[in-house]
């Protein structure tokens, strides 16, 4: 999988994500571009700020033939959102969610270098089980 970039050469090195390839979408269409993210085998991922010059490029590809392209859903925009400025879940959370937290700040960690937040644990309520009194064996018989 290779992720693509088709934002500007300056906002690409302003910041990207680690090992993206840069092409401007205005580049895109030129031949030698084409045959780059034309390899079998590889799925190409565009992304750009948002959604737009991704999908444009995504069409632009489909156009010339190409089957293994994919766009980054909200680009970006939304990779910062779902990593970085997540917020620790209330206690009273459900075990996916505060796993969801967990692997989010991991994520955010491991790109940004920084320490991780410990998601808060799941109330457990404890259980006293009684128990039930045993009934005397009935007297008599048939």
């Amino acid at each position: 999988m290779v992720l693509v970039d088709v934002r500007s050469e300056d906002l690409f090195r302003e910041y990207s994500l680690p090992g993206a390839l840069n092409i401007p979408l205005q580049e895109l269409a030129k031949p030698e571009q084409i045959g780059l993210i034309s390899q079998k085998g590889i799925d190409y991922i565009f992304f750009s700020t948002g959604d737009l010059q991704a999908d444009q490029a995504w069409i632009l590809c489909k156009r010339k033939g190409l089957q293994n392209i994919s766009v980054m859903k909200g680009g970006l925009n939304e990779w910062f959102n779902s990593f970085f400025q997540i917020q620790p879940p209330p206690e009273t959370s459900s075990s996916a969610e505060i796993e969801r937290y967990q692997f989010r700040n991991g994520v955010r960690q491991y790109f940004t270098g920084g320490e991780t937040e410990v998601a808060p644990k799941q109330k457990v309520e404890s259980i006293s089980v009684t128990p039930k009194a045993k009934k005397s064996a009935a007297e008599g018989g048939c």
